[in-house]
């Protein structure tokens, strides 16, 4: 039981390291994703500085262990979003998703990564209401 608290509790402060740290690079990018996604909603400067908002709020949760449950269901659902725009980023050919703000990624890594944080966060299992630590 002791090992499982532990997994989770590092997976939830690295990916809510990981989603803070895009969040923040973003922000330094002012708020906007850094590299334009040609007519997609994240274009919108309205919407991509509220997702930008959201994944702070969620790697903040993540990582503070604030309301464990709700957010290791949150982690799950923005990490698989995330996964697939960034898989047809890559489709694309893009070169970079800005994902990072101005930082360049390219969009098959970063769908790697998304994929392997749904995977992560679904092998250690969901926290318990009650859990602790």
């Amino acid at each position: 039981m002791a090992v499982r608290l532990y997994t989770q509790r590092v997976s939830a402060v690295a990916f809510g390291t990981i989603l803070l740290a895009a969040s923040l690079l973003k922000l330094w990018s002012d708020g906007r994703y850094s590299v334009p996604l040609h007519r997609s909603w994240l274009d919108i400067p309205a919407i991509s500085e509220t997702v930008t908002s959201v994944e702070a709020l969620l790697g903040l949760a993540l990582v503070a262990g604030l309301w464990r449950e709700a957010a290791w269901y949150a982690a799950i659902s923005a990490f698989s979003l995330f996964a697939i725009i960034t898989a047809v980023e890559a489709a694309k050919g893009k070169d970079s998703c800005g994902c990072f703000g101005a930082v360049q990624v390219r969009p098959i890594y970063t769908t790697c990564l998304d994929i392997a944080a749904v995977a992560a966060l679904l092998l250690t299992g969901r926290p318990s209401r009650r859990s602790r630590g």
